[in-house]
């Protein structure tokens, strides 16, 4: 059957404390979109204003009614777990985000809800991120190719990597992950390809709107 159930409840099962050294962080170009089929997505970027490393332990999204009820919420899986200082160079103070969750009816009030500490305690790689093919094929996916090269002493596994899409406004339509799918030993390069982006696609009105793209890997998953 189908419907409302009668009755519910929600059980608590279990909590702890502990000290917490909260990072600096702030949104922007964030976009909520119906895809048709009975999701939104919440996109955007996540910056670390900070001057110390920040790694997000925890990122949600969802919609609130009037009276900032709950209506609808899930977790990411998309985003850059560990980013930068403020002004790093290649940009990895940043990342795009994704968030699915069904459409309640009844509201486009968004509210994201981030769980990240300021750290010391990171391990940043010399990687280079160059993207080098962009195209959408012929089932309308988006797809962004190119090379992770290791300018460090030891090979790495990457093991998560991170791409958005923007339309030319710098709104983020899209967010997608993949990983390297070999080791990169000292002085080489390996491929990485990311074709993982729910919203756009198969979406024309939202591949229209793209215009720029980015990659980065996460360092927290990069060993």
């Amino acid at each position: 059957s189908t419907g409302t159930p009668a009755s519910f409840n929600v059980v608590i099962s279990g909590q702890g404390t502990g000290n917490a050294d909260r990072a600096i962080l702030q949104w922007e170009n964030v976009q909520l979109v119906d895809n048709g089929l009975g999701l939104y997505y919440l996109t955007g970027k996540i910056i670390n204003t900070g001057s110390r490393w920040a790694h997000i332990q925890g990122l949600a999204g969802g919609v609130l009614d009037d009276s900032n009820n709950l209506l609808s919420a899930n977790l990411a899986t998309t985003y850059t777990t560990e980013l930068a200082p403020a002004g790093d160079p290649n940009g990895f103070d940043r990342t795009p985000f994704e968030i699915t969750f069904p459409i309640p009816g009844g509201s486009t009030k968004w509210q994201l809800f981030l769980d990240a500490d300021a750290t010391d305690i990171v391990t940043s790689y010399p990687l280079e991120v160059k993207i080098t093919s962009t195209y959408f094929d012929q089932e309308g996916s988006a797809n962004i190719v190119g090379w992770v090269t290791n300018n460090s002493t030891q090979t790495l596994m990457v093991s998560h990597m991170v791409a958005g899409l923007y339309a030319g406004d710098g709104t983020v339509l899209d967010a997608g992950n993949s990983i390297v799918p070999v080791p990169v030993r000292p002085g080489e390069s390996a491929p990485f390809s990311i074709s993982d982006f729910g919203l756009v696609n198969h979406d024309s009105n939202q591949i229209a709107l793209v215009q720029t793209c980015s990659a980065q890997y996460d360092p927290y998953f990069t060993f």
